[in-house]
């Protein structure tokens, strides 16, 4: 009989390097898609900021205030992100938030009552995001994307993904529905 522990040597150092290329080729194009992720938030974020200043004029322009927008949203009940996804969408277009960082901004979109600081909500909330392996919290206490994780935007827009449009032309904020 002939040995041929060799030849299968070979066939498993072409076999490791055929993984190896695959795997180089995956985290190179998942990396090109979280740039092209962080550019589509980040433009959809700007285009927000100008509505959002746009309705200000108008409101001033009809004689109210500009604080009278954040109000008119709240009461018309306007788009709001669940409060877990606003803080994996943030984590995703700003990088590693501490909680302090991820409960200012969530105030500042306005999903806490007048009074409430959220730092009860926040904590839950990024607790659970955790647990359920949807963010990371490293030792210096900031919260980081999960790598390979897709968010689950597209799912949660129901009627509202005509917003998305505003920044995607598929509709689809750059994922699969």
């Amino acid at each position: 009989m002939r040995d041929i522990r060799d030849d299968l040597r070979e066939r498993l150092a072409i076999a490791e390097a055929s993984l190896q290329a695959t795997s180089n080729e995956f985290d190179a194009k998942r990396q090109a898609l979280e740039i092209e992720y962080r550019e589509k938030i980040a433009r959809f974020d700007r285009e927000r900021a100008a509505l959002l200043a746009l309705l200000d004029v108008e409101n001033v322009r009809g004689g109210g205030n500009p604080e009278q927008t954040a109000v008119n949203l709240k009461k018309s009940g306007g788009f709001r992100l669940p409060l877990a996804e606003f803080f994996i969408t943030a984590v995703h277009s700003s990088g590693a938030l501490t909680k302090d960082e991820l409960r200012e901004k969530a105030e500042s979109a306005g999903y806490f009552a007048d009074g409430d600081s959220g730092g009860r909500t926040t904590h839950t909330t990024l607790m659970n995001l955790v647990g359920a392996k949807r963010l990371y919290r490293d030792d210096a206490g900031s919260y980081l994307p999960i790598k390979g994780r897709r968010l689950l935007l597209p799912a949660l827009m129901g009627s509202h993904g005509d917003l998305l449009e505003s920044f995607d032309e598929k509709g689809s904020g750059g994922f699969d529905a």
